[in-house]
């Protein structure tokens, strides 16, 4: 009896195994990994990280632009300045450094990275910003980087602290970015008369120039006349670098009242007297000089000689310079008259 009833349980198994299979239902597979190989990192079936063991979890191969160090560890970008372009890295070497003029934030994907270094600066190699301003913040140790040198200019993605020099006679500072940039510094007396060519003095003309600069490419400003009758006879630079070389020559008797204004009469200024001289733009004549004590002038007297005593009949001026003074002695008499 043993024996048929253990039978009969064999068929039965029999039986259901076969029915089981032929359904298409298999025996799923349980496994933990507890550790991961260096190029790949632990997630759950979803992909998502999960550094704790469990069943059912994966070992992912590292993505790019990440490498992997294996265990239990999560992958970890590659550093800014550096890229990953393989997927299974192991080490934060990733593929190697970020091209010369070139800019790669964490993550990059190829030796290209983020893009070109913006222009006026520069990189070697191992670029992490796009505006360097030194190696550590902007590029790899064992790189250069940061602006392009004074006197050079250049675009963007340049490579080197130099890529362009300006143009003999031309400068520029720190992190130019382009030749039009480059500045000509012309003195005072002196401008560009040509575009692309270097300052030259004024040596003729009632103008002049102040000190200033010019883009590479363009010329300097017209040269400032001097203000209307105001003139400029030397030939020299010296003599057209300021307004005050313009000037003006009043003749006796007339002066300039308002700074740039022309020449005129002291006519309103009776006893005073003015001598020719010359006066600067931007100037004004020196005040008009009064008549000694006891002397008078009429509008426009052009010299102390021509200050008048007016004397009254009785008097005279008995030395010069003096005041009237009566007579009172002597066969003698004098009508009023002027000295």
């Amino acid at each position: 009896m043993s024996r048929f009833l253990r039978f009969c349980a064999f068929l039965s198994v029999l039986f259901f195994t076969t029915n089981v299979f032929a359904a298409g239902y298999s025996c799923p597979t349980y496994k933990k990994y507890t550790s991961c190989s260096a190029g790949y990192y632990m997630t759950n079936s979803s992909g998502t990280y999960n550094g704790t063991p469990a069943v059912g979890n994966l070992c992912t191969i590292c993505p790019k632009g990440y490498y992997c160090t294996g265990g239990t560890a999560n992958k970890v970008a590659c550093s800014a300045g550096r890229y990953g372009s393989s997927t299974g890295l192991r080490t934060s070497a990733c593929s190697g450094v970020i091209s010369a003029g070139r800019y790669g934030s964490a993550g990059a994907t190829s030796a290209n990275g983020s893009g070109a270094v913006s222009a006026g600066y520069y990189s070697s190699g191992g670029g992490t910003k796009p505006e360097p301003t030194e190696v550590g913040n902007g590029c790899l140790r064992g790189y250069k980087c940061g602006k392009v040198s004074t006197g050079c200019y250049g675009s963007a993605g340049a490579t080197t602290d130099c890529p362009n020099g300006c143009p003999a006679g031309y400068q520029a500072g720190e992190g130019t970015t382009a030749q039009s940039n480059c500045l000509a510094s012309c003195a005072a007396g002196t401008r560009v008369a040509t575009a692309n060519a270097a300052c030259t003095a004024i040596t003729s003309g009632n103008v002049y120039m102040l000190a200033h600069t010019v883009k590479y490419g363009q010329t300097s400003a017209t040269a400032t006349s001097c203000p209307s009758s105001y003139t400029i006879s030397g030939t020299t630079q010296a003599d057209h670098d300021a307004k005050d070389d313009c000037k003006i020559t009043c003749s006796a008797g007339t002066r300039v009242t308002t700074p740039d204004a022309t020449c005129s009469s002291i006519s309103s200024s009776t006893g005073y007297y003015i001598t020719s001289h010359t006066v600067p733009a931007g100037s004004t004549s020196p005040a008009a000089t009064q008549c000694p004590e006891n002397y008078r002038a009429g509008a426009g007297t052009t010299a102390q000689s021509n200050c008048l005593a007016s004397c009254a009949a009785g008097t005279r001026v008995a030395t010069a310079n003096e005041a009237c003074s009566a007579i009172t002695s002597g066969n003698v008499y004098m009508l009023a008259h002027t000295v």
